[in-house]
């Protein structure tokens, strides 16, 4: 069976993103500083009204970043959320 050159780019594509897969480590990764923990974005866990579940979560990440050397953090943001257009208004918490 002949493949048409749209299905030849599209196996290729695939063989190719497997390749790749196959070579990647799994997990969040910054600066390569290793795996680190993924949260929910702050307006998620806004929506929860959880003070409790933010601490910890502060916690986790306050341990993380220590443990990584960084000292410098850039979200989430405390501004209100005048525009739900706004690039970056998952950093906020609404």
């Amino acid at each position: 069976m002949t493949q048409s050159p749209t299905e030849r780019v599209a196996y290729l594509a695939w063989q190719l993103a497997q390749a790749v897969a196959a070579h990647v480590e799994r997990g969040v990764r910054r600066l390569g500083a290793g795996p680190a923990t993924a949260f929910p974005t702050p307006v998620a866990r806004a929506a929860s009204f959880d003070i409790d579940l933010e601490q910890r979560i502060g916690e986790v990440i306050g341990r993380q970043m220590l443990a990584f050397k960084y000292d410098l953090m850039l979200a989430p943001t405390v501004n209100t959320l005048r525009h739900p257009g706004w690039g970056r208004s998952q950093e906020t918490y609404g």
